[in-house]
């Protein structure tokens, strides 16, 4: 799926005809930047925010700011479309593939290889794939101190590529709510928001959210230099670069390390046993979303994804997604009031349910769904 105004559609159009490819597998979405969403919520505070960017002479105006923030708003468009029946979607800044070679090399074949993403995920399937371009900025110290507040001030810094990321459907709505809830923040604390990078990282750090890509130590050195550390993702998910050696993180460093995954390792002390264990208690609820739901939730849920996504097998994917959830935090989206109205109601449903129909509705169905919980 292509997100692209009128004046660049021709060029976008030109640019896939070097591509060996059937048209029923590419969908162009014609959009004018004034319509996109986060013009329509953020466009006078982005033009604040350009007089605080460090690289502003490199812009011609704040419109970039928008685009960036629109991103998990495609996504969650693209999941909401669905065209393919598709399981994961990413999210990839056209210009990645910019030359001929790239094009040949990566996109006359599936990329990124699902083989290759769902071995990734198999553990996390709540976690969203990005590359660290850079080390040292997630350490356990700095997952520590993100628990409380927006972390460390990014601006300036290089931290994450946000050119190309992904996961999970239900990962990568997770992904855009908390990316709005916290640009939202970014405004509110006077921190420029102009970058989505900064905000990419916050989200890893906070809400320990990201399956980190770390270049080899050769690439992150020349990153501003080459573009090689930034789109290393480009080899990585396409399965032809070497997967880097796991960094171990002791689950008493980090604030919720029982799924801290840095350079596809897990620190976790979940045994298949417990996570046997919890998947049998919340499958004895998963059918609820099916047939027992009340129709305004119900209703939510159908205008937010399309029909089909709503099969067994996209079911049994959200389950294991909510187990995870589940073990971690049973309510992260929740209000300090909407969680104790709901362990006041039916704990049982509380504990299981909530995280899977807060990961499959819009962010304003939340309430209703606390209610009925």
């Amino acid at each position: 799926v292509i997100f692209t105004d009128s004046v660049s559609r021709v060029v976008v159009e030109r640019q896939i005809g070097l591509v060996d490819r059937p048209a029923n597998l590419t969908h162009i979405v014609e959009t004018e930047i004034v319509c996109l969403e986060s013009f329509q919520q953020f466009g006078r505070q982005f033009e604040q925010h350009y007089e605080m960017e460090p690289w502003k002479h490199q812009y011609n105006n704040p419109m970039i700011y928008v685009l960036y923030a629109e991103k998990s708003v495609f996504v969650r468009q693209a999941i909401a479309a669905n065209l393919w029946n598709s399981r994961m979607f990413f999210w990839v800044d056209i210009g990645c593939f910019r030359y001929q070679r790239e094009l040949k090399r990566y996109l006359e074949r599936p990329w990124p290889s699902v083989q290759r993403v769902q071995s990734l995920l198999a553990d996390t399937p709540s976690k969203v794939l990005i590359t660290a371009v850079t080390s040292g900025w997630f350490s356990p110290a700095a997952f520590k101190a993100a628990t409380t507040g927006l972390g460390p001030d990014f601006t300036g810094k290089y931290t994450v590529c946000g050119a190309i990321f992904g996961g999970f459907a239900p990962a990568m709505l997770d992904w855009h709510y908390k990316y709005w809830k916290t640009l939202q923040e970014y405004f509110r604390e006077g921190r420029f928001a102009g970058m989505d990078q900064n905000l990419m990282a916050t989200l890893c750090l906070k809400y320990n959210l990201c399956w980190l890509i770390r270049p080899p130590a050769r690439l992150q050195q020349k990153v501003g230099k080459t573009n090689k550390g930034w789109f290393y993702a480009q080899p990585f998910l396409a399965g032809s670069a070497v997967a880097p050696q796991p960094e171990r993180v002791r689950a008493a460093d980090v604030a919720k390390a029982s799924d801290t995954v840095i350079a596809g390792d897990t620190a976790s002390g979940l045994t298949q046993a417990r996570l046997q264990q919890l998947n049998a208690t919340f499958g004895a609820h998963a059918e609820c979303l099916v047939s027992a739901c009340p129709p305004v939730v119900r209703q939510a849920l159908l205008r937010v994804y399309n029909p089909l996504l709503l099969t067994p097998r996209f079911l049994a994917d959200l389950t294991e997604f909510a187990v995870a959830l589940a073990a971690q935090d049973p309510f992260p989206r929740a209000d300090p009031m909407d969680r104790e109205d709901c362990l006041q109601s039916t704990p049982e449903c509380s504990l299981h349910m909530i995280p899977f129909l807060t990961q499959l509705a819009a962010a304003d169905v939340w309430h209703k769904a606390a209610h009925w919980c």
